[in-house]
């Protein structure tokens, strides 16, 4: 009877729906409270910097990117990346005329539904402003004015 029992358990907890067994080859899902981004930048060479990021932003989002020095002076140029279906991003940057890039400097990335303009969908699911992307009590990465909501992640530049 004990060993009746064990098998009817063990044969529920496989057929339950989101059951204990993942399926060979299957990803997990992965679960956040909110939007968020995450970076990582890497000094190339003087001229170049390499990020790497993942989101959960709607594919199709554009993120913006910029590398500032140790006084908070930008010194690259604009640049932008858009979020993939599976949530990854890449950019090299590169420096404004007349600046290098080093280590220790501070790289951030931003996503802003007004700058650059956002597609349609991507906007369907955040808002015109920004307003489903959470609040700074439940999002640190949120920064919130009177008009808009952005996302903003920072992270310094290593070698």
């Amino acid at each position: 009877m004990l060993i009746l029992r064990a098998l009817v358990i063990g044969a529920c907890l496989l057929l339950m729906p989101g059951g204990f067994v993942a399926q060979e080859g299957a990803k997990p899902r992965l679960w956040a409270p909110s939007y968020y981004i995450a970076i990582h930048a890497r000094l190339q060479t003087d001229t170049d910097v390499w990020v790497f990021g993942a989101s959960n932003l709607p594919s199709g989002s554009i993120i913006t990117f910029r590398v500032y020095d140790m006084s908070g002076k930008p010194v690259s140029q604009d640049a932008m990346a858009t979020v993939g279906d599976d949530g990854l991003f890449r950019v090299d940057l590169r420096p404004k005329k007349g600046s290098i890039f080093r280590p220790r400097m501070e790289c951030d990335a931003v996503f802003e539904t007004l700058y650059p303009k956002q597609p349609a969908e991507v906007l369907k699911m955040v808002g015109k402003h920004g307003e489903n992307l959470g609040t700074t009590g439940d999002n640190p990465q949120v920064q919130d004015n009177s008009r808009i909501k952005l996302l903003s992640a920072e992270v310094v530049v290593t070698q």
